[in-house]
């Protein structure tokens, strides 16, 4: 089995199992996915992977949301010293990163500005 298939496949499995473990939040850039928004305007949130483990999952909510939006990495990962920066309107937004091994880190109430927003996981 593919490692993206098998990674997908054995995540949620570990999330439940695993102890969730807060991650200090705040980010710089390298490819990008677009959050969809009925606003013209378009500002960005730049994730930087400083931790040890590699990112698999990147979801995003608006702040009057109660549900978490698509995955925003997709078939990708960001490797620990790597950056991956997706575009979405400015506004408040709820951020969860989910690494290897099962931690998610949450940064609730965030203001995405039109200067955008860094967003590091350490």
């Amino acid at each position: 089995m593919p490692d993206s298939l098998l990674r997908r496949a054995l995540l949620p499995a570990l999330v439940l199992l695993l102890t969730v473990s807060g991650l200090s939040l705040s980010g710089c850039a390298s490819p990008a996915r677009t959050v969809r928004s009925n606003s013209g305007s378009q500002s960005s949130v730049t994730l930087v992977n400083n931790t040890r483990t590699p990112i698999y999952y990147v979801y995003v909510s608006s702040c009057a949301s109660n549900r978490w939006g698509p995955d925003q990495l997709g078939s990708n990962v960001v490797m620990p010293g790597r950056t991956w920066r997706f575009t979405m309107a400015p506004g408040c937004y709820d951020l969860k990163a989910i690494d290897r091994d099962g931690r998610e880190a949450i940064e609730r109430r965030v203001r995405v500005s039109g200067s955008g927003k860094r967003w590091t996981l350490s």
